[in-house]
């Protein structure tokens, strides 16, 4: 395939770096494995810490993309869990440091930051194998002080124009990289798609 019908790109990471490719006549992007899932069984120290560190590890993965001094943005992403009405993953998008999650198993949207500083769900009922869309933003003030708003809905139909959950943070993150969040039990995939970063 000729190099001009295809673009790529570095996407640089925590601890490592990918090479994306888009596809322009069919506006495909190809992330290969851009997002992170290390069975912990299977590496050795120091690297087995730094994927328990990072989060990167099975049956959860993730990636961020991006410059960390990021901020006032918003981000969406376009997610799908595999699985049954008994039985679902987990998916989501981050924003500077706040991971926004549809629960499959618990029906909720949660933000967490770090599990033990934040962690806020809201139900949401949801079902496998259909698309849904996030979106979140983090608005902080002066005082340091910050609200993390996120949404949901059913792809194909309306944004609402209400946010699904605002959580308020005494001690906001100021910045953090954009990034994607699954978690995968087995064989109940997750898929993201139409991933958007746009400036506030």
């Amino acid at each position: 395939m000729a190099r001009a019908e295809i673009d790529q790109t570095a996407v640089p990471g925590g601890i490592f770096g990918e090479i994306v490719f888009f596809h322009k006549d069919s506006k495909t992007l190809i992330l290969a494995d851009t997002i992170i899932n290390l069975e912990l069984d299977k590496i050795r120290q120091p690297w087995r810490f730094a994927a328990k560190l990072t989060g990167m590890y099975y049956p959860r993965g993730q990636i961020f993309f991006g410059s960390p001094d990021l901020k006032n943005y918003t981000i969406e992403a376009d997610v799908l869990s595999e699985g049954n009405r008994r039985k679902m993953s987990e998916a989501g998008i981050i924003n500077q440091r706040y991971a926004i999650i549809l629960k499959g198993n618990a029906q909720e949207l949660e933000v967490n930051s770090n599990q033990e500083r934040v962690k806020v769900a809201v139900p949401f009922k949801w079902s496998a194998n259909m698309w849904y869309h996030i979106k979140a933003r983090v608005d902080v003030a002066a005082d340091g002080s910050g609200v993390v708003r996120a949404k949901a809905w059913k792809k194909g139909e309306a944004e609402p124009e209400a946010w699904t959950i605002e959580v308020p943070h005494k001690k906001a993150h100021a910045h953090g990289s954009p990034g994607l969040f699954g978690f995968s039990p087995t064989d109940m995939r997750v898929c993201i798609d139409n991933v958007k970063v746009t400036a506030n």
